[in-house]
């Protein structure tokens, strides 16, 4: 019996040769992906905004898109210009006060209790070096967002129009409507978003101010503002707060650790359930599965675009149906 030949093609190899460096590429540039992505969902979040800011004051479409995003970035600058600067100046005597509260806990282990948090620090400066760069690279970051963000709300119909056009003029129209559906969707689950990192701040603002928490509201902005991250955004946020109730007294410490515990719970079983499924028409089951699975999949990121993912797909399916 003769073995069927497969004849060598040049064109094959092209083919496979260059799907391989675009994946190396694209796996290279994930962080460069992932702005670009954070950026186009903020962008088809915001534009309704900005379109209808113009239409009902009058003002240049550009103007508008700079006052959205001012109002969206005032908590960021009022925690930057209210709160770390304070918390820099004040952060020894934080250090010393925090090593005295731990030597004294007397349920401790000695190798606990023996711990000095200021030698620490001093033997892990290159550590905490690149913590600070790692720092310096968000906000690099978070600005270029911003930056991408504005030109993505500004040249917005037009790169809708030049992505439609990749497309046969037949099926311009049953698109240009599954764009819109899906810009609906995203624009709703940030704004829901939002609404929920709102309730957040407020209160966690009344809950420290009433234990007495000194930063009361730079320091429930920043909760909101963490909030923003699914899954560990409550818990990063509640770390500073918990370091300064605890180092005014052990009473403080707890309370604002029942405090955040109490919340998670309550925005979890209650207060996202309820706004996702009026934005977004998910059931809560859906949204603990969705979270769940895109968390698991590809962690914070994938998380935060569970949801609107999740909604998506029926409107996806709704056009190929058609």
């Amino acid at each position: 019996m003769q073995t069927p030949e497969h004849p060598f093609s040049w064109k094959a190899l092209i083919r496979i040769l260059t799907m391989g460096i675009l994946v190396i590429l694209a796996s290279r540039a994930s962080g460069a992906f992932v702005i670009i992505l954070i950026a186009i969902v903020m962008a088809v979040s915001l534009h309704p905004m900005a379109k209808l800011l113009t239409k009902k004051t009058g003002m240049p479409f550009l103007a508008s898109i700079f006052l959205v995003m001012i109002i969206i970035l005032v908590p960021f600058v009022f925690l930057g210009f209210s709160f770390i600067p304070s918390f820099i100046e004040q952060f020894p005597d934080l250090v010393k006060v925090i090593s005295s509260i731990i030597s004294n806990l007397t349920f401790l282990p000695p190798s606990l209790a023996n711990f000095n948090l200021s030698q620490f620090l001093e033997a892990n400066y290159g550590s905490l070096l690149a913590s600070t760069q790692t720092i310096a690279m968000f906000f690099f970051n978070l600005l270029t967002v911003v930056i991408m963000t504005i030109y993505f709300i500004y040249e917005y119909d037009q790169l809708t129009e030049l992505l439609l056009n990749r497309f046969p003029s037949h099926k311009k129209a049953k698109l240009k409507t599954l764009l819109q559906e899906i810009a609906d969707v995203m624009g709703k689950y940030i704004r829901g978003h939002l609404v929920i990192s709102f309730i957040c701040g407020i209160v966690n603002y009344i809950g420290f101010t009433l234990i007495g928490i000194p930063f009361a509201l730079p320091l429930a902005i920043l909760c909101g503002i963490l909030d923003l991250l699914p899954i560990v955004g409550q818990s990063i946020g509640a770390i500073p707060v918990l370091i300064i109730g605890f180092s005014i007294s052990p009473m403080k410490g707890i309370l604002v650790l029942i405090l955040n515990i109490a919340y998670q719970q309550l925005e979890n079983a209650f207060i996202a359930p309820i706004i996702y499924k009026k934005v977004l028409k998910l059931y809560p089951s859906i949204i603990m599965v969705s979270v769940i699975i895109g968390g698991s999949l590809f962690g914070i990121l994938g998380a935060f675009l569970a949801l609107p993912v999740a909604a998506v797909i029926p409107v996806v399916m709704k056009y190929n149906d058609n």
